[in-house]
This record gives C-alpha cells, sequence and structure tokens, in this order.
C-alpha cells in the first residue's frame, strides 16, 4: 500500500466523521465494511487514524452494535490494547474497547 496517499485519505475522513451528517451518510453508504478491511492491512498512524474513525463512529448505535457484533474486530482491538508497545495504537484501541465492551 502506499502509505502517504493512504494516511491523507483517511486524515480527511477523520475529519468528516465528526459531523453527524457524514455518519449518517457513512451509515447508508455501507462504508463500515470497508473501513474495517483496512485493519489488517495498515499498521503505524495509518491504524491509529483508522480506530480514530471507528471510535468517532461509535456513537452511531447501529455502527456500535455492528462492531459489538464483529468478533474478530473486538479480539484484535482487546489483543492491541493490552499488548500494544505503540502508545497511540494502545490509546486508540483501548477507547474503542471502552466504547464498545466496557462502556455498555
Amino acid at each position: 500500500l502506499e502509505f502517504n496517499s493512504y494516511v491523507f485519505s483517511i486524515y480527511i475522513w477523520l475529519g468528516l466523521v465528526q459531523h453527524d451528517q457524514i455518519k449518517t451518510e457513512l451509515i447508508k453508504q455501507d462504508a463500515l465494511p470497508f473501513l474495517l478491511q483496512y485493519i489488517d492491512k495498515l499498521s503505524g498512524r495509518a491504524l491509529v487514524l483508522i480506530f480514530e474513525i471507528l471510535w468517532g463512529l461509535t456513537f452511531v448505535e447501529e455502527i456500535a452494535r455492528t462492531l459489538r457484533s464483529n468478533g474478530a474486530f473486538l479480539t484484535k482491538i482487546q489483543s492491541i490494547s493490552g499488548d500494544s508497545s505503540n502508545e497511540p495504537l494502545k490509546k486508540a484501541a483501548d477507547g474503542l474497547v471502552w466504547k464498545l465492551i466496557q462502556g455498555i
């Protein structure tokens, strides 16, 4: 993957998901599978940004429910949360764990 173009695009997404209208449109466009496919393909800052986007989307209950029902995703974020030496990645995973598992 070309790192710079992905990171730039992800930064744009991160800015956009701060708006409720964009979140609603992402649901309509079924963007969640698109984002989830990159979890195993990206690393470092790009993965942190994907997690931050997903965290922002978890405030939409429909998305939170979908993510809670994705066992592979929950296992991945719990693993990173409990075992990551990358502090920004661990912090992003911790936020998702808190919102999706502990915050129920």
